[in-house]
């Protein structure tokens, strides 16, 4: 049960199945260590996918409390707070992963949320070209993340009336997922 405890959860969190990701946690082996570390995470994403932003918050704390250095539990907690109007809080928390690892993309789309929403779209549009480029290069056109880190590069062209290269940027995002409601609406906003 140990071994196939992280993976289950993971499969879970990937159906949207967040209520039976927080039931098999409860349900499931206490994990140590890392395994505790990533197991909190999972958790924090399980009740942010709830709309549960207290309970989400609490799980990302905790796995800090066992490894400071985290960075999945940092980044995740930094795009907590950004979702919930604390970008203040967020802005040093996601600095310190990138500086961290500099190439960790989930940070990265935290990094340009955080500058989008705060208009300043040049930068924003650095760190999302930064995160689809390292996607492609890893070979991921494919995961969802490159899907997001795609869209918000388009949605920050759009923004900079940056056209054609948004709709070039749309049309692969569709190729990817003809029926992607998010690429159709990037497209029809171009």
């Amino acid at each position: 049960p140990e071994q196939i405890q992280l993976p289950l959860l993971r499969a879970l969190l990937g159906q949207g199945k967040y209520q039976a990701a927080l039931d098999q946690i409860k349900a499931g082996p206490a994990l140590s260590g890392q395994d505790r570390v990533q197991l909190l995470t999972l958790q924090g994403a399980a009740y942010s996918g709830l709309n549960m932003a207290q309970q989400a918050e609490a799980a990302y704390r905790e796995a800090l409390k066992i490894d400071p250095k985290s960075t999945g539990a940092r980044t995740d907690l930094a795009g907590l707070l950004a979702q919930t109007g604390r970008a203040e809080e967020a802005r040093p928390m996601i600095a310190a992963v990138l500086t961290d690892d500099p190439k960790y993309v989930p940070a990265l789309i935290v990094r340009g949320s955080l500058e989008f929403s705060s208009a300043q779209y040049e930068a924003a549009h650095a760190s999302f070209a930064a995160a689809v480029k390292l996607e492609e290069a890893n070979g991921n056109k494919r995961t969802p993340r490159y899907a997001v880190a795609l869209s918000q590069l388009v949605q920050t062209e759009i923004a900079q009336r940056q056209l054609d290269d948004a709709n070039t940027k749309a049309d692969a995002l569709l190729a990817l997922d003809p029926k992607s409601p998010v690429a159709r609406f990037l497209k029809a906003n171009i």
